[in-house]
């Protein structure tokens, strides 16, 4: 039990080391859905503070579901995974391969649709990384900057209407941005077939 109390005391101390935890921890999420992401980027704002807190926890889970989507599209064509696709989870892969920006980002700003599982269907359904990534991106940033935002002060969040307005801000700014991203790697990936 010392050698806890030494770890908690180390975490206390040391930003860095908290901030590569808290990174860890989100990766991690993307591949084990039962830890609670919500819980993580609150507790890494109120941890290491608000933008910190955000960071670490948008690289952690943003990078950890890009691998996860990497290793679906690989293992995409194995037997096993032809196995154990039936009606139900065909008619899943092929609605989240045909869907464009705006659902692919709702998927992932919405904390009650697992994430890792929007993420293994995108992957086996083969769809393309410059049609999954912008969408997913745009969704964990939407998610995290209000988790955070909201964990960071929760009281100042319920009785002031001006954080109200920023975290409309955020969500606003982070879809016109998101949606400028998805048709900025469409058009190059048009551009690559033409060429």
């Amino acid at each position: 039990m010392d050698w806890i109390d030494r770890l908690f005391q180390l975490c206390r101390d040391s930003f860095e080391l908290m901030f590569v935890i808290g990174f860890l921890v989100a990766f991690t999420e993307s591949f084990f859905s039962p830890l609670p992401l919500l819980g993580i980027v609150i507790t890494n704002s109120v941890l290491l503070g608000f933008f910190p807190g955000l960071i670490a926890s948008t690289l952690g889970s943003v990078l950890g579901s890009t691998l996860l989507f990497y290793i679906c599209k690989e293992i995409g064509n194995i037997r096993f995974i032809n196995k154990i696709k039936t009606n139900q989870v065909d008619k899943i892969i092929e609605w989240v391969r045909v869907q464009g920006f705006l659902p692919m980002t709702i998927s992932y700003s919405c904390p009650f649709i697992p994430g890792f599982l929007v993420t293994i269907a995108a992957g086996i359904s083969k769809k393309s990384i410059t049609k999954y990534f912008p969408g997913m991106l745009c969704g964990k940033v939407i998610m995290f900057s209000v988790a955070s935002y909201i964990g960071y002060d929760l009281k100042g969040f319920l009785t002031s209407p001006l954080k109200i307005a920023i975290v409309a801000l955020i969500v606003g700014v982070s879809l016109f941005i998101g949606r400028k991203l998805s048709k900025t790697m469409e058009m190059r990936e048009l551009n690559k077939v033409y060429i």
